[in-house]
């Protein structure tokens, strides 16, 4: 190989090289940006958020904990840990967590709707059914359960959407759902799990 070949190779070699780093930087980069503490607390959130409308707060509040590690006073999931703590019978716990919510913010909604829910394990043992019996189609048979311990009126957040995404699974509800869904849209602005298409 002539000299004028193996300097062209060189460069060749150096710019490979060169790329090679600069893209393992700019990976590096991404992956820094895209895990940052505000979005693995927003994936921990949705996660407990579908366990809960799957009727799973227990496997909820060991979400709720992990946010609560590295943001103790993150209101979400202050509320979110005091709602589940009562729904799985533990009401101490569940209190706990509503004082600290309370400290956080006096004024937060959720203080008065965590207050008035049922604090049975019975009701969560029915809520897990009903998520099952929902994941396996079987929309109508969840409906019971849910009308069992709601009626016609779910409590709003998780509850609500889930009882009127199986309500919308069944051969006559979707209209019922769709305006059930806009009225809780309405009464929680700017929260974008209830928006309507």
């Amino acid at each position: 190989m002539s000299w004028t070949g193996r300097t062209e190779w060189k460069c060749l070699w150096i710019a490979g090289l060169c790329l090679v780093l600069a893209q393992s930087d700019l990976f590096a980069q991404k992956k820094t940006a895209a895990t940052t503490p505000e979005t693995v607390r927003k994936v921990l959130i949705d996660k407990a958020r579908i366990l809960e409308s799957r009727g799973r707060p227990d496997m909820a509040i060991q979400l709720w904990q992990q946010v609560l590690l590295s943001d103790p006073k993150n209101t979400e999931a202050l509320a979110g840990i005091a709602r589940d703590y009562k729904l799985t019978g533990k009401a101490d716990q569940s209190a706990e967590a509503l004082g600290k919510l309370r400290q956080a913010n006096p004024n937060d909604p959720n203080i008065a709707k965590i207050a008035q829910l049922n604090s049975t394990r019975t009701e969560s043992t029915r809520l897990r059914q009903a998520g099952e019996l929902a994941k396996q189609g079987k929309n109508d048979e969840a409906m019971r359960i849910y009308r069992e311990l709601y009626g016609e009126h779910p409590p709003d957040g998780e509850i609500a959407l889930a009882y009127y995404q199986t309500l919308y699974g069944t051969a006559t509800g979707k209209e019922q759902a769709v305006r059930s869904m806009r009225a809780l849209s309405q009464r929680n602005p700017g929260d974008g799990r209830f928006a309507v298409e």
